[in-house]
């Protein structure tokens, strides 16, 4: 809030004298629909929606507002995916909305490039722009990364949730004892907040699921945390690291600290 009204003061002050003759009004736009973009918008839409020498837009690649901490228990099934996004447009009562990627900024003549999914070309001028993009996996740092599975939106808890069910459906039908073990055997890598979260979904739905599978026992499942550093929720404090650590402990999970990965393979972590 406390950045939301200092920028609206460096509004007025650059601007101040010159909104009476300017033939159209202040351009503000926000690039990105999550909760720094979403939070942007809705904030200064209170503050400027009803000065008609504001304009307000909002760009983003989905036309939905992910509650990005709610999306390990939609991979889980503990709630349905729709509980995790809410339509966007319903948010921003005083934004004008634009369903777009960016593809470039031009500074020098202050204008936004982006098209959208169907292909469609537009050009946003702005007099003020906020960058809220947030960030994209990193797949260039481990060779292989392709033959893992991401973790960033919607597409992606399905994609871990089937790719679970598959595991187990492959190992329950599976004679060879290596084969099975590899189809239960999960790794996670990254010991930081989103991989400790994972882990932890993973612990109690791969749970949930032995009760549809008689023929696989518990102590089947291996489920393995690898962490670069020298422990988990670097994050956190420590002793918060350290409980979360004893919990995995009790639920069989190894935990691998020091340990990074250095290639990835369809079927194998270095």
């Amino acid at each position: 809030t406390m950045e939301a009204y200092r920028f609206v003061a460096s509004l007025e002050a650059d601007h101040k004298g010159t909104f009476m003759s300017a033939s159209q009004p202040i351009r503000v736009v926000i690039l990105g629909g999550g909760f720094g973009g979403v939070y942007a918008s809705r904030r200064l839409g209170q503050l400027l929606g009803s000065d008609r020498r504001y304009e307000i837009t909002l760009v983003s690649r989905d036309n939905y507002f992910l509650m990005c901490p709610l999306l390990f228990e939609a991979a889980s099934g503990v709630i349905e995916l729709n509980h995790a996004v809410n339509p966007i447009r319903p948010l921003l009562k005083h934004t004008r909305f634009v369903n777009a990627l960016v593809d470039s900024i031009d500074f020098e003549h202050r204008t936004v490039m982006a098209h959208s999914v169907a292909g469609d070309r537009y050009t946003l001028a702005y007099d003020h722009l906020v960058l809220a993009l947030g960030a994209v996996t990193n797949r260039h740092r481990t060779p292989g990364s392709e033959f893992a599975l991401g973790f960033k939106n919607v597409s992606d808890a399905v994609l871990v949730r089937n790719r679970v069910i598959q595991a187990f459906e492959r190992a329950d039908a599976e004679s060879d004892p290596e084969r099975r073990k590899a189809n239960l055997t999960f790794v996670v890598i990254g010991g930081g907040l989103v991989g400790v979260e994972l882990m932890g979904e993973l612990t109690e739905f791969s749970r949930r699921l032995l009760r549809n599978y008689p023929r696989i026992r518990p102590e089947e499942i291996r489920l393995v945390l690898l962490q670069h550093g020298a422990r988990i929720l670097p994050e956190m404090a420590e002793g918060l690291a350290s409980y979360a650590e004893r919990q995995f402990q009790k639920r069989g999970v190894e935990i691998r600290t020091h340990v990074g990965a250095d290639r990835i393979e369809p079927e194998r972590v270095w």
